[in-house]
């Protein structure tokens, strides 16, 4: 005898009266408060938390992220790759690098899967450069991170500084 409104984020991630449900599963996020994170669509926040949202598995929250300040970082090929916060960039449920300074200087695309028919994974390396060096960080179905040094020859000639 009552009508129930319901909200879709996503195919399978919604609201019905004061719960987030996803496929028809309540989860723990808090319903009046929950939103999509700005310039983020696999970001979600609430009062508590920010959740990186996957299909196959849900919302996950990220653990140290300061739900505030929460704000995608970088488009790449249309895909919100980064979040960010006011401390530190966030790829997934990884904490990247530290947000002082944050500067993409360049993107190395990799293998990119196939939708439906690859599950590979990308792999695609990201340069940066914050308040403490440069910074390359392979993005594939994990985050790897290695420092490179300022004085390095072929980071230099890529910048165009003479060696």
């Amino acid at each position: 005898g009552s009508v129930k409104l319901k909200t879709f984020y996503n195919y399978s991630l919604s609201k019905v009266d004061d719960k987030i449900y996803w496929e028809n599963k309540e989860t723990f996020a808090d319903a009046k408060t929950f939103e999509r994170v700005k310039d983020a669509p696999e970001y979600y926040k609430d009062k508590n938390y920010v959740y990186h949202f996957s299909s196959k598995s849900g919302l996950n929250a990220i653990k140290g992220i300061d739900a505030n300040s929460a704000v995608g970082y970088y488009s790449f090929q249309g895909f919100d790759l980064f979040l960010s916060d006011k401390d530190y960039i966030y790829f997934k449920n990884y904490r990247i690098l530290r947000n002082k300074n944050l500067k993409l200087l360049s993107v190395f695309e990799g293998s990119w899967p196939q939708c439906g028919v690859d599950n590979s994974g990308s792999s695609t390396y990201y340069l940066f450069k914050n308040s403490e060096g440069y910074w390359l960080a392979l993005v594939s179905k994990t985050v790897k991170i290695k420092k490179i040094s300022g004085k390095d020859p072929f980071l230099k000639k890529y910048l165009g500084i003479k060696v």
